[in-house]
């Protein structure tokens, strides 16, 4: 076998071992750790099989201690959520980003931990999917984020789940906002977590969710001029 046969083998075999690899982080081996800017939290998600489709475990350390271990990030029946083209970046010491900012029209979102205890890690979806760790009584977290605009849809949404340091889950919140012909940059959103419910307001758009039986049920109280 000659030397130009023999590096045409290894091109294929490498390109074959490439494109395995990448498949497979696609699926069930993705993968993410990553450090705060200060060394204070390790984060790790892993993508794995669950009963009902793809699961995010979510491992974090805080100085090198045990923080969450074992916990829920994402799921969902066949898309992956650490695909190697996704973009992630601190934008503080305890908030991870997934996601990319735009140069150019963001819209707020101040984030109230309104109780006596401790959140362990909140998950917030807006504009970009945001992790959030140790939030305290009583602090405030403000963040910019990618612009929802009526250019883009009729409607914006912001949702999440948590977790308090005692174990106490908050899940299935959430509110949609008519945004249609209203949008003018930036949109303000407050997300005011309390001990029995979160409240999501907007500064400039009416709120709304969908019933049990798929009906839209306006509320009102979600359209508050205080929030900012």
């Amino acid at each position: 076998m000659n030397r130009l046969a023999m590096m045409l083998i290894l091109v294929i075999a490498a390109v074959s071992e490439s494109s395995c690899a990448s498949n497979a982080f696609n699926r069930s081996s993705s993968e993410l750790t990553t450090t705060s800017p200060n060394n204070t939290f390790v984060v790790h998600m892993q993508e794995r099989e669950g009963t009902t489709g793809l699961l995010i475990r979510l491992d974090v350390k805080k100085q090198g201690q045990p923080l969450i271990e074992n916990g829920i990030f994402d799921s969902g029946e066949s898309s992956p959520f650490l695909y190697p083209e996704r973009k992630y970046s601190w934008a503080e010491d305890n908030v991870l980003r997934f996601g990319q900012i735009s140069c150019c029209v963001h819209d707020q979102i101040s984030i109230t931990n309104q109780t006596q205890k401790v959140i362990r890690y909140l998950r917030l979806d807006a504009g970009n999917v945001y992790l959030l760790l140790e939030l305290q009584p009583g602090q405030k977290t403000q963040l910019q984020d990618n612009a929802q605009t009526d250019q883009r849809a009729d409607i914006s949404w912001i949702g999440g789940f948590g977790r308090f340091a005692d174990g106490k889950e908050f899940s299935n919140w959430g509110m949609n906002f008519q945004i249609r012909g209203k949008y003018k940059a930036p949109a303000h959103y407050c997300i005011q977590i309390q001990e029995d419910r979160v409240l999501v307001q907007s500064r400039e758009f009416e709120g709304f969710q969908s019933g049990e039986s798929g009906k839209t049920v306006a509320r009102p109280e979600a359209k508050s001029p205080a929030c900012e």
